[in-house]
């Protein structure tokens, strides 16, 4: 699946109570989700700390069986290339540009083995479960990003250059910075006509 891009404030953005709905979310909901929540600055703006030499990141929101995250990255930094165990998610570019290397399932002799995927700010990407990647700044600015996870995440692993398993993390949920109430009461206000 392509790269879509946020829709506009005043289109065809999804419904936010569709979009953040509690039920099993599919991959077209994870990338709604992260769409709704990607247009509307009032949500996640006021929570983006950018420090000059670490990626940060927080968790955003979350329903019953998804989780959104708010990452802010300075140049020059990534993670490290990994899955996201069971989870699938939406990776939502709201700020700079990111780079995306995608772990090839066969590898011709002298081929990358990682391909890479642009995301400018307005991108948003489905990330499948079971996907083998890595996100980096290579810009020269600071970016920023929501991603959302269906179902929350549990574990992470990460994979060394031959993307072999080194170790596998477990991920425990943080509490969220906003109520799934009150980041539906912001994304209702920014619908509402001034």
């Amino acid at each position: 699946m392509r790269s879509r891009l946020i829709p506009t404030v005043t289109g065809d953005r999804p419904d936010p109570a569709a979009a953040l709905a509690d039920g099993t979310p599919t991959g077209a909901d994870l990338v709604a989700m992260a769409q709704v929540l990607a247009s509307c600055p009032a949500v996640w703006a006021p929570l983006a700390v950018h420090d000059p030499e670490h990626r940060v990141h927080v968790r955003l929101t979350a329903g019953m069986r998804w989780e959104a995250y708010l990452i802010t990255w300075p140049s020059g930094h990534g993670v490290e290339v990994h899955d996201h165990g069971a989870a699938s998610g939406a990776v939502a570019v709201v700020a700079g540009s990111l780079v995306e290397l995608v772990a090839r399932r066969t590898v011709r002799p002298g081929a990358e083995r990682l391909v890479r995927h642009r995301l400018g700010a307005g991108t948003v990407r489905p990330v499948p479960a079971g996907r083998i990647h890595d996100v980096v700044n290579t810009g020269p600015f600071p970016a920023t990003s929501i991603h959302v996870y269906g179902p929350a995440l549990e574990t992470m692993t990460f994979y060394d250059d031959e993307l072999q398993p080194v170790r596998t993390e477990r991920v425990f949920a943080e509490p969220p910075l906003l109520a799934l109430d009150e980041v539906r009461a912001r994304l209702a206000a920014a619908r509402t006509p001034a």
